[in-house]
């Protein structure tokens, strides 16, 4: 019977439970104010950058049975830095079936923006293209302007696979982890007045 209710339900509480965050992701980063705070003139030379760091990826599928997908979804996360307004901490999930294919159509994701802050951050990723896109809204002077830009992310990343040889019910059958190494890279963005 308790095998019963095991294979019953852990799927149900993986799905119904989504993955933790990670460590330093997913909540509102400290307060630091704006890099350069009264630099509104964005054609200024070094004057419009985001700053992405720490962008991490990983992916985990789990088949209990060799019929049966658990578990299958993607995570992305990242820091932004934005040097005219505040940072934010960037951090999405998808959700995908039996092949490791994730974030495959446009999902709009939001970040958590320092207290204080004056505007929002979002982010779209479209896994098969490994691109990112950020768009972010400040004030600065008393004018709002949002900031714009994509870029592609060369992840390196490895791939663990396990298979039960000799599985029984009750049992894991399948596991398959991909963990990227974490990398940085800045962004140009667009900026323009919105107002």
């Amino acid at each position: 019977m308790l095998l019963f209710l095991t294979l019953l339900l852990f799927p149900l509480l993986t799905l119904s439970h989504p993955p933790t965050k990670r460590p330093g992701h997913g909540h509102r980063p400290p307060y630091h104010p704006p890099h350069h705070p009264n630099m509104c003139n964005y054609n200024a030379p070094g004057s419009r950058y985001f700053y992405l760091s720490d962008v991490t990826y990983e992916s985990h599928i789990v088949y209990s049975t060799p019929a049966h997908l658990a578990v299958s979804y993607a995570n992305l996360d990242f820091n932004l830095t934005n040097n005219a307004a505040y940072d934010a901490s960037c951090t999405g999930s998808s959700s995908g079936g039996p092949s490791p294919v994730y974030f495959t159509w446009p999902q709009l994701q939001s970040c958590e923006e320092a207290d204080g802050a004056s505007g929002n951050a979002t982010w779209i990723y479209i896994g098969y293209e490994k691109n990112l896109q950020v768009n972010e809204t400040w004030t600065c002077g008393g004018h709002q302007y949002l900031g714009y830009g994509n870029v592609t992310l060369n992840l390196e990343c490895e791939t663990e696979s396990w298979n039960n040889p000799n599985w029984t019910m009750g049992e894991l059958y399948h596991t398959e982890d991909v963990t990227c190494k974490p990398i940085s890279l800045p962004l140009i963005p667009t900026v323009v007045r919105t107002d």
